[in-house]
């Protein structure tokens, strides 16, 4: 009797980055998703959009505060919002995230919804804002792209940017635990750069 040995394949490794893997390999679900919703009529073009108009970032934080968010909850406090900058200038603005949506230190991924018409193309920067004195740590930025359509059902991704940048920046208005511009208090035992409220990030 032969015995067959059969081997999974190995796992590929997307800087902890989960959805990356579909956006590697799958990226025609963001396609099938939006036919759905779009058959399905939940897409309203205010609240939900389709597929094109969204704006996908990881960035890798810590010590996120707050509760609540801006469509559900009746009050939303602390935690922190990404904001996309056009070359022309036009600031986005995402989603404001809060505790409740993230944990420990890990990545998230924000979807800044955009206006019609805007391509990856256009998108030169990044704003990542802390609320209500909520230091927060940002220790990397990952992944930014747009799905597009290609073909009848299928998708690519456009890229913004692709890949890992590290960061060591503390957010926060206050400059809480800071002394001489720097925190010590982050994961890592990393020498955070105490930034104020708010940091602009390049591509």
């Amino acid at each position: 009797m032969t015995r067959r040995v059969f081997h999974a394949p190995p796992v590929r490794h997307v800087g902890g980055r989960r959805e990356a893997l579909i956006d590697q390999d799958a990226p025609w679900l963001y396609r099938l998703t939006s036919l759905e919703l779009s058959r399905e009529q939940k897409l309203d073009n205010t609240k939900a959009l389709t597929m094109t108009r969204y704006l996908y970032v990881d960035v890798r934080v810590d010590d996120v505060g707050g509760s609540g968010d801006q469509y559900c909850a009746i009050r939303v406090t602390g935690g922190f919002t990404l904001r996309a900058v056009t070359t022309n200038g036009t600031v986005i603005d995402g989603p404001q995230i809060t505790g409740d949506y993230t944990s420990g230190h890990n990545w998230k991924r924000v979807a800044i919804p955009l206006p019609a018409g805007i391509h990856a193309s256009e998108i030169a920067s990044f704003v990542f804002d802390a609320y209500d004195d909520d230091g927060i740590y940002l220790t990397a930025i990952g992944d930014a792209f747009v799905p597009t359509v290609q073909g009848t059902n299928g998708a690519v991704i456009d890229y913004v940017r692709h890949g890992t940048k590290a960061l060591a920046l503390y957010v926060d208005d206050n400059n809480d635990g800071c002394t001489n511009s720097v925190n010590n208090q982050g994961p890592g035992g990393t020498a955070y750069q105490c930034v104020g409220g708010q940091v602009a990030i390049a591509n």
